[in-house]
């Protein structure tokens, strides 16, 4: 049985990436040390019942390891990697056929999909509305959407370490990440979201901000891979450290969401109102779990 990835670190492993220039893609060392990134494809595993016959699509624009794992859990597999060095880990290592993603609309046929992996690649395009337009054509009609974004904190106190890195969160221009309501507004005319959970609290979200800034500087640098090995090695122990505090911090929202959503028959829907012309969303979507 494979090992899952929140138990990963320090665990032997066969595969090895090689160092991307790419931020998204990870060595498979640095990626035993990333707990964020563990994490996180824990959170999307959790959600994900891929099927050994089912056909599945990997748009969650992480690191090469991360799609490893998704591919690992069952299914039938197609990968889109935001850049050539992110293709060539894919097709070297993974049991799954991979290609460079070249916008929308997506390279597929009506109904091929089962279920759709889409991750920070949501808040990369600016065309995110026509994005889930395409995903809805893509996957068949009782397929499902597993999402995994940033959560938008406007109050947060972190909200300028976030502004100092638009490519680690948007590609290049700042995105604050989506609201439970964004998110439902984005998905109610194709989608039905059955579940949504934030998670990654303040401590590693500020122990993983600081170590991308650290890595950020790093790349500029002619060993840039042996300082950003060294990078992850020291934010290691203030990830574990910051992992076993935050789950303390009972009521405190997440800085990531993990969301599934069936597909549904394609419907525009317009939200009711209230008394004074406030929406029922605002009445009824509040039940995120945390």
């Amino acid at each position: 049985m494979e090992p899952h990835p929140a138990s990963m670190i320090g665990e032997p492993e066969p595969l090895n990436f090689s160092l991307s220039p790419d931020a998204t893609d990870y060595s498979l060392d640095l990626f035993r040390k990333a707990v964020p990134g563990q994490i996180r494809t824990r959170e999307m595993l959790r959600l994900l019942h891929a099927q050994p016959r089912e056909r599945c699509l990997d748009l969650s624009d992480g690191d090469a390891a991360a799609s490893y794992w998704l591919t690992r859990s069952g299914g039938d597999w197609d990968c889109l990697a935001s850049t050539d060095s992110g293709v060539t880990a894919r097709n070297r290592f993974l049991p799954a056929r991979a290609a460079l993603f070249k916008g929308l609309p997506l390279p597929f046929p009506d109904k091929t999909f089962d279920v759709a992996v889409v991750g920070d690649r949501m808040m990369r395009l600016q065309e995110a509305p026509r994005l889930v337009t395409e995903l809805h054509r893509v996957l068949k009609p009782a397929g499902s959407l597993v999402l995994d974004v940033a959560h938008a904190r406007p109050f947060s106190w972190l909200r300028p370490l976030q502004r100092r890195l638009p490519g680690f969160y948007g590609g290049g221009r700042f995105h604050p990440g989506f609201s439970d309501k964004a998110l439902f507004r984005l998905l109610k005319d194709g989608f039905d979201v059955q579940e949504v959970r934030s998670y990654s609290r303040i401590f590693l979200t500020l122990v993983d901000l600081l170590l991308q800034q650290a890595v950020q500087r790093a790349r500029i640098r002619s060993d840039s891979a042996r300082r950003i090995r060294r990078s992850y090695a020291v934010a290691y122990p203030f990830f574990l450290a910051a992992a076993w505090v935050d789950p303390l911090l009972i009521g405190s929202r997440g800085y990531r969401l993990a969301v599934l959503a069936k597909r549904h028959i394609w419907r525009p829907r317009q939200s009711p109102v209230i008394r004074g012309n406030r929406p029922v969303s605002r009445a009824v979507l509040s039940t995120v779990r945390r």
